[in-house]
């Protein structure tokens, strides 16, 4: 079992990093200080000279106090050289050898310290500056690394490049390109750590000019613009929108119906629904030239769709003038979508961060469970639950929805529920969002 630091680390990386999140097959870890090796599980510690080795169809998930996440591929084979903290001179030092395979990082900025963390491969050096990024080394030690937030700084015989978001370089050259997003997401081991490390964004929009509804809202998709412009977001698709768009709970959502709205983007998979209305008109100003005002005032609430609670709201009101009508109104609303945009963005961030500290309740979907299995599934989780709160919300077929109360993030409450024991059955974690884990029952063999 990972050992308790006698004090809170908010410093990356610590001195230990404890392994927090599912496991696939075939991986295991050398210990440097008993020199043996043990099978990779939930509740094991690394500590300074481990070694980390994947197989085929494996991948491991480690998670830092700190919240960072350091996420290793299959086929790999790495060594956290050093791992300590140096508080008197606010330093921060650790190595990250890379032998071969794929590494993928999403790194908490420190503030106030200085950081001299580093990934090290075969060919190149990589320093790490609070980022999301990913490096793949191959059995000749060749280095592909890809920025996808933040800054990387890159190092090769005195040579160093600093990459920035939607960057790469390759260890052959040293030279940095931009890289294409959605070419780049082709690759599945890309996709997995980015629905591991975004959240899941719905953008619900109605939109009026001079009292008649505009069939494409320009608020929704500047909006929607600037939320996949954080890398901790993701925004689901507009075709998904599509469906339930003309929905009863998605009008009953656009009445002011938080209920409504939680539970449309819940159909969709949505972690959180931004609902907004904004209104337009455009009015002769009666400025020399003819230029007309384009006048925009948006609402907007981002609602967690798990609870149902308000994470954030605003108003932003704007004007523009130009000679076209049309151009003047479009130009109002993209400048008080963006405006408005920062400030939720803001809200959200700062709601999260709140509850990783403080806890919260999170969803826990079910399944392939009976009646019966789920009464035990929901006595057990009780033992883990902040102050035993566990509710069924509901319960159909074969699949059910539970909600708890915990005390810290769900990545730390998914690996807590794969350590619990049941009788007569198993529970297999098989996905996790920042609000909700999902689950599924098997039998015991």
């Amino acid at each position: 079992m990972p050992v308790t630091p006698k004090k809170p680390n908010t410093n990356w990386p610590p001195s230990s990093l404890r392994k927090n999140l599912r496991l696939f097959p075939k991986r295991k870890i050398q210990k440097n200080k008993t020199k043996t090796s043990l099978k990779a599980k939930l509740g094991v510690a690394l500590s300074e000279g481990d070694k980390v080795e994947t197989g085929e169809g494996s991948r491991i998930e480690l998670k830092l106090y700190d919240g960072s996440i350091i996420r290793i591929g299959e086929n790999s084979s790495m060594v956290f050289e050093e791992l300590k903290e140096d508080a008197g001179t606010m330093t921060d030092v650790s190595t990250i050898k890379v032998l071969f395979g794929r590494i993928w990082l999403n790194v908490k900025k420190t503030i106030g310290r200085k950081q001299e963390s580093k990934i090290v491969t075969p060919k190149v050096t990589a320093a790490v500056k609070g980022t999301a990024y990913r490096s793949d080394v191959d059995k000749e030690g060749e280095t592909n690394v890809n920025v996808y937030d933040g800054t990387v700084n890159v190092s090769k015989e005195g040579q160093e490049v600093t990459l920035s978001k939607l960057e790469q370089v390759t260890s052959k050259d040293l030279t940095k390109n931009p890289f294409d997003e959605a070419g780049d997401e082709r690759d599945e081991w890309v996709r997995w750590n980015k629905s591991r490390d975004k959240l899941r964004v719905a953008m619900i929009f109605t939109e009026t000019k001079g009292g008649a509804k505009m069939t494409v809202p320009t608020s929704e998709i500047t909006m929607a613009e600037a939320f996949l412009g954080n890398y901790l977001f993701s925004v689901v698709d507009q075709a998904q929108i599509d469906k339930i768009r003309e929905g009863e709970k998605l009008k009953a959502a656009l009445k002011g119906d938080a209920a409504a709205a939680a539970a449309a983007g819940l159909e969709i998979g949505a972690d959180m629904v931004v609902i907004g209305e904004a209104t337009t008109d455009a009015i002769d100003s009666g400025l020399a030239g003819g230029m007309i005002t384009g006048t925009a005032n948006l609402v907007a609430k981002v609602i967690k769709t798990d609870t149902a609670e308000i994470l954030g709201v605003g108003r932003e009101p704007d004007r523009k003038v130009d000679l076209s009508g049309d151009t003047a109104v479009s130009l109002a609303l993209v400048s008080t979508s963006k405006k408005l945009s920062a400030k939720l963005i803001d809200d959200i961030v700062k709601k999260w961060k709140e509850e990783a500290r403080k806890g919260g309740t999170y969803d826990i979907s079910v399944t392939n469970v009976t009646f019966e299995k789920l009464n035990v599934l929901q006595q057990v989780l009780a033992t883990i639950a902040d102050k035993n709160n566990v509710e069924k919300l509901a319960f159909t077929s074969t699949r059910a929805l539970l909600n708890m109360a915990y005390v810290g993030d769900s990545a730390t409450l998914a690996g807590k529920i794969a350590e619990l024991e049941f009788k007569g059955f198993k529970v297999e974690v098989v996905g996790m969002t920042a609000y909700k884990v999902e689950l599924e029952i098997k039998e015991n063999k």
